[in-house]
């Protein structure tokens, strides 16, 4: 048999062989049809290249204005109205094209508008829904809030879902049973892509007597806990949905993310960001974590913030710079920094070291300079992107003269020496 072929008359349509006029009106609905899908798609085409297309090119993009969210991932259960387990502050600044996150522990200790006393950050999601916590977010910070986005358990296992999964190094076995909330938690260690169900798993895990946050070297204020994980995780998902090879995924993700996601945030003002957020490298992605230590007051723990570094970190909010990277290449990297104790005062390199970090240099070492006689500090150059000084000086606050060192060991861009003359403020 040949190939089939359309005819008026043909048995296979009609068996009857039915009427010319039956099979020209139902042509020409086809038509109309065709034609509206055609109008539709156009007018998705146009929309996309006169409003989107354009902010690719970087003049335009990064003309647009900072915007500040809040993200929050919420529990809800049946007959609760839930509270907000994970928090975070997104600040996308298109100019310098940096995000910078900062993340609250759920117990932090808060004053809450319109309630008296104290709480815990996670119970405003209760008394007031997203826009309780983000007026009660705002007046922590001192620091105006955009937008906020909210998502729950199931919307962000069905997040993860559509963009692939997500690559992630397993730092431990996380195994963990919870009966009464459901929760059933079995990862074993090493690089895996993890669906929805167990990133949540990793995101939630708690079971290493570390919680959300926990002070595990008070000498060098180093952190760890289920907030480092997060932001672990957070720069996993950025690398794979900001990746071009994925830009496949847009449109399954753009429909996942309007069924799950609770937001203010325009459309428009989405679809502007998510372009612009294109052309953000990964270095210039920098997390950090709300500074402070775990108290008990009145028998309740507390995660109680450390006013003043609390304020250095707002300032790089509310005051944009470039970020701390030098290029390789067509690569970018956060530039590292070796912070000394030029001085003898204890924990003063690892207070400076905490400054930068939380502007997102990278300290590969802290310790002791030969001796503590130096009375002004000094910053020895290693690498020839001599803006590495300057922005390490303009970070610390030191404007003495810069040396220029060519490091033979590779590994440190910039060498710290902090003097008599280095004094953090609290």
């Amino acid at each position: 048999m040949g190939k089939h072929v359309w005819r008026d008359d043909d048995p296979l349509l009609s068996p009857d062989g039915g009427s010319r006029r039956t099979k020209r009106k139902w042509l020409f609905w086809l038509g109309i049809i065709l034609l509206l899908a055609l109008i539709s798609a156009g007018t998705a085409y146009y929309t996309y290249w006169v409003n989107f297309k354009k902010l690719e090119k970087p003049e335009v993009a990064k003309a647009e204005p900072p915007v500040t969210i809040l993200a929050l991932g919420t529990d809800k259960r049946e007959h609760d109205l839930g509270r907000a387990d994970t928090l975070m502050v997104i600040n996308l600044d298109p100019k310098y094209q940096t995000v910078r996150v900062i993340s609250l522990p759920r117990d932090t200790r808060v004053k809450i508008p319109g309630y008296e006393g104290y709480h815990r950050i996670n119970t405003a999601y209760g008394f007031g829904g997203p826009e309780l916590v983000e007026e009660t977010v705002e007046e922590l910070l001192g620091l105006e809030i955009d937008y906020y986005v909210s998502t729950d358990f199931a919307g962000f296992a069905e997040i993860i879902d559509a963009v692939g999964g997500v690559v992630i190094d397993v730092e431990k076995p996380m195994h963990y049973d919870d009966n009464a909330q459901d929760l059933h938690i079995h990862l074993e260690p090493g690089r895996q892509r993890l669906s929805g169900k167990d990133a949540l798993a990793y995101v939630r895990f708690r079971g290493d007597g570390l919680g959300d946050i926990s002070l595990v070297d008070p000498v060098n204020n180093v952190y760890e806990g289920r907030i480092q994980r997060q932001q672990k995780f957070l720069k996993a998902v950025a690398a794979q949905v900001l990746d071009p090879k994925n830009i496949w995924r847009a449109p399954a993700l753009i429909k996942r993310l309007s069924d799950v996601l609770e937001t203010n945030m325009p459309l428009t003002t989405i679809m502007r960001y998510a372009v612009i957020s294109q052309s953000i490298p990964m270095s210039n992605i920098i997390t950090m974590v709300l500074p402070g230590q775990a108290e008990t007051i009145n028998g309740a723990s507390y995660w109680v913030p450390d006013r003043a570094q609390l304020v250095r970190i707002v300032s790089s909010f509310k005051r944009p710079t470039p970020p701390p990277v030098v290029e390789e290449g067509d690569e970018t990297r956060p530039i590292k920094v070796r912070v000394l104790n030029g001085n003898g005062t204890q924990g003063l390199a690892r207070k400076a070291a905490n400054i930068l970090n939380q502007q997102g240099f990278e300290t590969v070492e802290v310790g002791n300079a030969p001796s503590f006689d130096y009375a002004e500090t000094q910053i020895i150059l290693h690498t020839s992107a001599k803006r590495a000084a300057s922005q390490v000086r303009s970070a610390l606050k030191v404007y003495g003269q810069v040396k220029e060192e060519p490091a033979e060991e590779s590994g440190v861009d910039v060498t710290v020496i902090l003097g008599e003359d280095y004094v953090i403020s609290d």
